[in-house]
């Protein structure tokens, strides 16, 4: 560091040895220090490659990747369908929720009340841009994986408010806010609402989910 002063990747490298050595508060600083860096960096691989990195790991370090791992278990679901304003439907259903070590993601496996896959949605979060990726695979359409993205944020409480974007096939971008409320340990409440052409926000869906 004291050789190549204005290069990020001795700072990174530090702060890996220092995760090595169990000191991840002192290395969060060295990380922090070299994502600042390298976040304009004129360098392409500190801009590109090293960032990113750095970031992930300052992510790890402040366990972003597992800050819903609250959601782990099996849910009952209670949950009803809304059209314009207007309870529509009423449906039951199951989630069973695993966090994937391997992958760093949340796996949601949803079932109906017949216990029939309903599909698969993955939430990976990514460190760059504060998020989670989320890809949703479908057992009754072969329409490959339907990606978006989700911005989270805590609003105290144990309450939690999420920004859903993503493109439909047609090419229209889509906005959904989630809100949901950590009841206890063992119960979940989470209001689906959807951005109408005038801006506003109209339920859509609500779910009651217990162990």
């Amino acid at each position: 560091m004291e050789e190549y002063p204005k290069a990020a990747n001795p700072y990174d490298s530090y702060g890996d040895y220092l995760v090595a050595k169990g000191n991840e508060k002192e290395a969060r600083e060295y990380f922090k220090k070299s994502a600042e860096m390298s976040k304009d960096s004129k360098d392409d691989w500190e801009k590109n490659t090293l960032h990113p990195q750095t970031k992930s790991k300052i992510a790890k370090i402040d366990k972003k990747d597992k800050q819903l791992n609250f959601l782990v278990g099996d849910w009952n679901i209670d949950a009803k369908g809304y059209q314009d304003g207007k309870e529509a439907a009423q449906m039951k259903g199951n989630d069973k929720v695993e966090y994937d070590e391997n992958a760093n993601a949340l796996i949601f496996h949803h079932f109906d009340d017949q216990q029939n896959s309903e599909g698969m949605r993955i939430l990976a979060y990514d460190a760059v841009d504060d998020e989670f990726d989320v890809a949703y695979l479908s057992p009754s359409s072969l329409q490959g994986i339907q990606m978006s993205s989700m911005k989270m944020k805590n609003v105290g409480k144990n309450k939690y408010e999420f920004m859903d974007r993503y493109t439909t096939r047609n090419g229209k971008e889509m906005t959904m806010k989630h809100e949901m409320e950590r009841v206890s340990d063992n119960e979940i409440k989470w209001v689906i609402f959807e951005k109408t052409d005038e801006g506003s926000w109209q339920k859509v869906y609500a779910m009651d989910m217990k162990k």
